[in-house]
């Protein structure tokens, strides 16, 4: 019988670390909408967005490896279980102050879940957590407790170094994707005279704008609307707008996009095919940072880095 108890409480201490070894591991790839997440929240300055979503991910990597590698299990099932609570209860600030139907990025953008489905699966694991620390006293030790410390400092190292690793943060002046010719400019006639939803008509060869060319059916381009859209609400000033790819079922295809990346202040217009794609140069999506018609910036989601935007207007 204690036999079957200790594997029984085994077992649950490896689901609960895996769970959240799959949820650090979703969050990673792609990284953008978590990092969107905590840009919208406006939690952490947007410098430190990058190193903030990495140091979270990397925590859950810790918790996970810590509680399968069964290190410190008592204190890290304490851990465990303060985390969870603190989790659900920023999960129940999201759905009150910010949104109910946004997809919380518990588990990244493969497993959609919103604020109340996520607190209900944190109240869930809760109290597995709390049944194993109820019968702590059958858990079985690990083999290698001599060693914990050195396991424990190796699982720490390594959890916080993964995230960097794998998905390196963008820092100011790196290069981007694309490649910027000399002489590049943006000089289609469409560019001249654009109308956007606003009802106002720009010509964006002049003056300074960031112009994102992106499709309705593109899912990174949304992450690049999402980013853009929360520097937009706090700098209205800055002349950033979106150029659509004009299709036939544009305005459901509009919605869904609005509820994905919460879409509300950028202007943004839809272009034909022909002219989209000369201007975008058949790349998705296309962000242009432009001075008086010179394209001074190429980016496109993973390579957006938040502080080239303000470089840009401030200068």
């Amino acid at each position: 019988m204690e036999f079957i108890l200790k594997n029984k409480f085994t077992a649950l201490r490896i689901l609960i670390g895996i769970v959240f070894i799959l949820s650090a591991i979703l969050k990673l790839s792609p990284i953008a909408p978590f990092e969107n997440l905590l840009l919208k929240l406006d939690i952490v300055p947007w410098n430190l967005v990058p190193f903030a979503a990495r140091g979270i991910i990397g925590f859950e990597f810790l918790l996970g490896f810590m509680l399968v590698a069964n290190v410190y299990i008592i204190h890290s099932l304490r851990v465990t279980l303060f985390t969870l609570i603190g989790f659900s209860l920023f999960l129940g600030y999201l759905h009150v102050f910010v949104s109910s139907q946004d997809n919380c990025g518990c588990f990244g953008e493969i497993v959609e879940l919103n604020p109340i489905q996520s607190i209900i699966k944190n109240c869930l694991l809760i109290l597995v957590v709390l049944y194993v620390l109820r019968n702590k006293t059958v858990l079985p030790s690990n083999m290698f407790s001599k060693f914990q410390l050195y396991i424990a400092t190796l699982i720490i190292v390594g959890s916080f170094a993964m995230p960097f690793i794998f998905n390196i943060p963008i820092l100011a002046g790196e290069e981007g994707n694309y490649v910027i010719k000399p002489g590049m400019k943006i000089s289609h006639p469409s560019m001249k005279s654009v109308v956007f939803n606003t009802k106002d008509t720009v010509d964006v060869t002049q003056n300074k704008h960031v112009l994102c060319f992106a499709s309705l059916t593109c899912s990174t381009c949304k992450f690049a609307i999402s980013k853009l859209e929360s520097i937009h609400k706090k700098h209205p000033e800055f002349a950033i707008s979106i150029i659509f790819l004009d299709v036939p079922q544009r305005d459901s295809l509009l919605s869904e996009v609005r509820i994905k990346t919460g879409l509300q202040t950028i202007p943004y217009t839809f272009v034909p095919a022909e002219d989209f794609f000369k201007t975008s140069h058949n790349k998705l999506p296309f962000i242009m940072f432009v001075d008086n018609g010179q394209i001074k910036n190429l980016r496109n989601y993973s390579d957006l880095y938040i502080g080239d935007i303000f470089t840009f207007f401030e200068q």
